[in-house]
């Protein structure tokens, strides 16, 4: 019986330890393919060449562009946050700095946020009238709300013109408001526009990301969010993101003194003997859209 009761105990903990190997490959994997896809549409303007900065190029009722400073939404619509368009790629090194008005509530501190801004590249055939929206022709661009669609100062003399909502969207990692054995629940978060009114919201994604890190390629150098002088000058992204148990596990290769230190950018770790499970993912994408401008 003591032997049957053992085998019973071993095998209940390496079930649970391969359960728990599997949902850390599964949400890494997850995180690394959200991730890696937004960075990736990131400056998309539905065909728009730009001559030397978006702002020079876009008009219209939403004008001028939000300033790259102001990055929190106005009060009731999420127009300011959706019309940095000059900052389609954009974070901040292990501080929410800028974004605190989003993210104050959840927002872990010293792990980095990560910010998107592109174009659907479907047509709006319907506009929702506190969305914001991009009129999009080779050489011509007007920023509006739906609302405003019909305004002349929103007109485009190209008939080849066409209409793309503007999708702006931050990811952070935050604490889900859930514990297990005491220990808080982190994930990562993605704040977006609401698709009626331009509200941000905040939604959880992935329960167990513990750890957000991003460091960009620019003039031949990754370099930290603090340390780009030129956002639209940034050519990679290199990311990584630390993936833990949802809770502590006891016994089986777990019981260990000491783990060794995890090391993401120029973030650094040391987990010590704790009894979380942990995984590492990282990823080079390059951006796909980088200002393509118009030769004189």
């Amino acid at each position: 019986m003591i032997g049957l009761m053992n085998f019973v105990g071993s095998s209940s903990i390496n079930f649970a330890a391969t359960a728990n190997l599997a949902r850390l490959h599964d949400a890494g994997r997850a995180a690394v393919a959200i991730l890696g896809d937004e960075i990736r549409r990131s400056g998309f303007w539905g065909g728009l060449y730009i001559e030397n900065t978006i702002a020079d190029i876009v008009q219209g009722s939403s004008m001028p562009i939000t300033p790259s400073d102001t990055l929190c939404p106005e009060l009731g619509v999420g127009r300011a946050f959706a019309a940095a368009l000059d900052r389609n790629l954009h974070g901040t090194n292990n501080v929410n700095a800028g974004y605190d008005c989003l993210t104050s509530e959840r927002y872990i501190p010293s792990t980095d946020l990560l910010t998107v801004r592109y174009v659907s590249p479907q047509t709006a055939d319907m506009m929702a009238p506190k969305i914001s929206y991009l009129r999009v022709a080779p050489l011509q661009a007007r920023l509006f709300l739906g609302e405003d669609s019909s305004s002349s100062e929103n007109e485009l003399s190209d008939v080849a013109s066409r209409d793309h909502e503007i999708i702006a969207r931050s990811y952070f990692i935050g604490d889900t408001g859930r514990t297990c054995a005491g220990n808080i629940i982190p994930a990562l978060f993605q704040v977006t526009l609401h698709e009626d009114d331009g509200t941000p919201i905040v939604r959880e994604l992935l329960p167990g990301i513990e750890q957000l890190q991003v460091q960009y390629l620019e003039q031949g150098r990754y370099r930290n969010a603090n340390q780009v002088s030129d956002w639209t000058a940034v050519e990679a992204v290199h990311f990584w993101v630390s993936v833990r148990s949802i809770c502590p596990e006891s016994g089986g290769d777990m019981a260990v003194v000491k783990k060794p230190p995890l090391v993401m950018g120029d973030f650094s770790y040391d987990p010590g003997g704790d009894s979380f499970r942990r995984k590492v993912f990282q990823t080079v994408i390059a951006k796909r859209n980088k200002d393509m401008r118009v030769l004189n």
